[in-house]
């Protein structure tokens, strides 16, 4: 019989205890019981905690288990590959790039599948626009393997758009930032404009209506109509005072607005070119590796 016990304090190893019985567990810890002791150092990257407290032949049907399935993976992730390749030759490239990533689901160590899916997806390396779209740098440059197989048909390609792509850049940026500035500086000042006189207003409504509230308080405390009158002038110049406030805050909100435009190089049409070569120098240095993590 069979007892296994994991110790985690000392560097992941089993402790075996055979006996001479082979029907009741054994405490393989306990002092004083007869049996063989022995020790199995059990490598960091095979520990599994749901393994942890399994009998031996439960340990072994589940190692199949897992055997099993991984080899059904890995069948199934051929038989797309080799359905992937098919479409590939015959120039269905969609077909085939789904294929190959239903390959690669199965199976993610799958380089044929990998290899595959790039071809595809760039068409056989005759669209390089499908770098550009969002995601695909980013998804190339986490990986590491697919990058380098992708690398040798676009560098050369790639490395000259850059340069080309940054020394536009380098043209344009300084002018289309100054004049980005110099909006920020007035859009501001009108911003602040509005907003001080949005809080005057409001303020001195709210302490008109305080008025109106106090003068009500001094209803019951006398005969006069003073506090009638009081609650209707100070009711009517906080109805004014809240007009007046509602107006600048709209003119608040516009400017607000135009000052949150401005900050988005796309509100004009040099900053909009400038995006678009950042965005495109990004996606390049992910593709050649060169971005910084």
């Amino acid at each position: 019989m069979e007892e296994r016990i994991l110790d985690d304090e000392e560097s992941r190893r089993i402790k075996l205890k055979r006996t001479a019985e082979g029907t009741d567990a054994v405490d393989a810890l306990a002092e004083g019981e007869d049996g063989e002791e022995i020790y199995v150092d059990l490598p960091e990257e095979e520990y599994d905690e749901d393994l942890v407290g399994l009998t031996p032949s439960q340990l072994q049907e589940e190692l199949e288990k897992r055997e099993r399935a991984a080899r059904e993976a890995r069948e199934e992730s051929e038989k797309r590959t080799a359905q992937g390749a098919e479409k590939l030759a015959a120039g269905e490239f969609a077909d085939a790039e789904l294929l190959f990533a239903q390959a690669l689901v199965c199976d993610m160590g799958n380089a044929a599948a990998r290899e595959g899916l790039w071809t595809a997806r760039t068409k056989n390396f005759t669209d390089d626009e499908v770098f550009f779209r969002e995601g695909v740098a980013e998804e190339l440059g986490d990986d590491e393997e697919a990058r380098a197989f992708v690398l040798p048909h676009v560098k050369e390609k790639f490395a000259a758009l850059r340069e080309t792509y940054a020394k536009e850049e380098a043209e344009i940026a300084p002018g289309v930032e100054e004049k980005q500035q110099t909006r920020r500086e007035a859009f501001a000042a009108n911003r602040k404009y509005y907003l001080i006189r949005f809080s005057v207003f409001f303020a001195v409504a709210v302490l008109f209506c305080i008025g109106a509230g106090i003068s009500a308080s001094f209803l019951l405390r006398t005969q006069s109509n003073v506090p009638i009158i009081m609650i209707g002038v100070f009711a009517g110049l906080a109805l004014a005072a809240f007009a007046v406030a509602f107006v600048f805050a709209r003119k608040l909100y516009v400017a607000s607005r135009l000052y949150g435009e401005n900050e988005k190089l796309s509100s004009t049409e040099s900053g909009a070119r400038l995006e678009f070569l950042r965005n495109r120098i990004r996606a390049l240095d992910l593709v050649l590796g060169e971005a910084e993590k």
